[in-house]
């Protein structure tokens, strides 16, 4: 016995997502949702080194959460859908390489953007570049995009 797939999945079917904030809270909840839930494409997360971890290892920490349990079971291939652009919120383009930026102009449907500092005592110099200004640079490569759904809400 199949079920019917909702609206979201249907409208989902075989995207492509760019999530940013991936390795934070929110982000590792919004991953396992859209890996267990949706029939993506591929799912590029923007991942940067971070004491000393390089991304693959950062990715690999973060599949090991509990969290992912649910969806390794229905799916143990699940990790294949996952992409790894390297990058930095406090660097112009997000760290992005010229040639991630082009792919995710041709092939990203959605943006999902999560990554930001939520620290009340952080420098504002670096609280505006990770949080102003890197929303703006994603902002304009974005506006590259050939086939962007575009929504804004808030959680």
């Amino acid at each position: 016995m199949s079920k019917k797939k909702t609206s979201i999945q249907k409208f989902y079917e075989g995207k492509v997502i760019f999530l940013t904030g991936a390795t934070g809270f929110i982000g590792k909840l919004l991953l396992e949702k859209c890996l267990r839930s949706l029939n993506l494409k591929k799912i590029y997360i923007l991942v940067r080194v971070k004491k000393g971890k390089d991304q693959n290892t950062r990715l690999k920490k973060l599949l090991e959460s509990p969290i992912y349990d649910k969806v390794k079971s229905l799916n143990p291939n699940f990790f294949e859908k996952i992409s790894i652009l390297n990058g930095d919120l406090t660097c112009p383009n997000l760290g992005l390489s010229d040639e991630d930026i082009k792919i995710l102009i041709n092939e990203v449907d959605c943006i999902i953007h999560c990554a930001a500092t939520v620290s009340f005592v952080e420098h504002l110099s670096l609280a505006t570049k990770m949080n102003v200004i890197a929303s703006r640079d994603l902002l304009r490569i974005a506006k590259k995009m050939h086939n962007l759904h575009v929504s804004i809400s808030l959680i």
